[in-house]
């Protein structure tokens, strides 16, 4: 499988939707999931469609975000 190419930045790699098939049946549905690095959201998009709530936000470059608190 080749890398995705480059856009805007040189870790603009976006995750497939498939990768989150594994996880799924760790999930639960009355969570709130938060993408903090969702990019295009094709993450957010392929949970949402299997019914989670899911909040995207993308984080600054150079910014920590295990160092910050959820949006609100």
């Amino acid at each position: 499988m080749m890398p995705p190419k480059r856009r805007n930045y040189s870790d603009d790699f976006q995750t497939p939707e498939y990768a989150i098939e594994p996880l799924l049946p760790y999930l639960r549905k009355d969570w709130i999931i938060w993408e903090c690095a969702c990019g295009k959201g094709n993450l957010v998009r392929a949970l949402e469609r299997r019914g989670f709530k899911v909040m995207g936000t993308d984080i600054r470059i150079g910014h920590d975000f295990l160092q910050s608190t959820t949006p609100s």
